[in-house]
């Protein structure tokens, strides 16, 4: 496995891997596959990942096995509540036929880099409460939760998370 910085042309098969990752964890979270499968959702991570991977104030990485992108990560600055600076975990996916081969775990290794590259004491990040793939996964990886959170879809929310810079 290969961790590297994107480029536009693997962009597509990027929003694939978040598309279908997300997919799996709304479904096992109790929502209808009808309610993850909207094209204009596909057409949007495209055009969100286009501008992360342009982006200066974002640091992507992709995770390839055999010429083929089977995970992702994006990270950058963030101002912690306290107004403390820390750095934002935006997202981590993997293709779901990829789960369970450590890919997450080298994706997250990448994240841990990015904080001590980059000087900053914390990281922070959000994951939806259903989302038990996602909580467990990141309590492994020393996460806990900050006792925040926003709304999210279907009377859910989205749950904060806070990680010390090791």
């Amino acid at each position: 496995m290969l961790i590297r910085e994107p480029t536009l042309a693997d962009v597509d098969r990027i929003a694939d891997v978040h598309t279908r990752a997300r997919a799996s964890y709304y479904q096992t979270g109790g929502l209808l596959a009808d309610s993850t499968a909207d094209p204009a959702g596909a057409d949007h991570r495209r055009e969100a990942w286009t501008r992360a991977v342009e982006s200066p104030d974002r640091t992507i990485y992709c995770a390839v096995i055999d010429d083929q992108v089977v995970g992702a990560v994006a990270m950058g600055p963030a101002l912690a509540p306290d107004g403390t600076a820390a750095a934002q975990l935006f997202q981590i996916h993997v293709d779901p036929p990829s789960w369970g081969r450590g890919i997450g775990t080298r994706l997250h290794a990448t994240f841990l880099t990015y904080l001590h590259r980059t000087n900053h004491p914390a990281g922070l990040l959000e994951v939806w409460q259903r989302n038990t793939r996602a909580l467990l996964f990141y309590a492994h990886h020393g996460w806990s939760p900050t006792g925040t959170n926003r709304p999210g879809p279907h009377q859910s929310t989205y749950l904060h998370m806070h990680l010390q810079a090791p």
